[in-house]
């Protein structure tokens, strides 16, 4: 039932892709009924602010690209921290697409895509290359919709359970 969602990004370009792409170019869209936030982080207290301050004014964080978000000295911030600081932090819920993100101590859970599906999608564009394929005669290949992982310590440590026909079809992690 969330009605406003924050979707948190960093600023490198894939994420600023993501916003011309899905988001149009805007901060903010709405999706099904659910009011949806773009917000883009140069900086690691850029984001620790954000959570800080905004929790009250959101239903669940998604967190999206996060790897390249730098500390006061300019330096890469390890991605696991980010994130493990993030669910600490955060009285919200926090969805991702990625497997990786998803445990007792980072994120809720998520339609994911998973590394190795992606891995397998690109070692089959590049048989077609050494088969002798020309680079542009491949079409852009794109993975299914994802599978529905959930973690059992996070859906318990925000008092939440999943619908019976998700608990079905879901992976649920540790």
């Amino acid at each position: 039932n969330a009605r406003k969602v924050a979707v948190l990004f960093d600023d490198d370009l894939t994420s600023k892709l993501v916003k011309m792409e899905l988001f149009a170019g805007k901060d903010s869209i709405n999706i099904g009924g659910t009011d949806v936030d773009l917000h883009l982080f140069e900086t690691y207290q850029q984001w620790q602010a954000f959570i800080a301050e905004s929790g009250s004014k959101y239903d669940a964080y998604v967190i999206g690209l996060y790897h390249t978000l730098k500390d006061g000295s300019g330096t890469v911030v390890p991605p696991n921290d980010v994130l493990t600081w993030t669910s600490s932090n955060s009285a919200l819920p926090l969805f991702c697409f990625w497997d990786f993100s998803i445990g007792a101590d980072l994120a809720i859970g998520g339609q994911i895509v998973s590394g190795e599906e992606q891995g397998q999608m690109a070692a089959d564009i590049v048989k077609k290359i050494v088969g002798g394929a020309k680079p542009v005669e491949i079409a852009p290949v794109t993975g299914g919709n994802g599978k529905l992982m959930f973690s059992k310590a996070q859906l318990a440590k925000h008092g939440l359970s999943l619908p019976a026909t998700l608990a079905d079809t879901a992976l649920l992690v540790d």
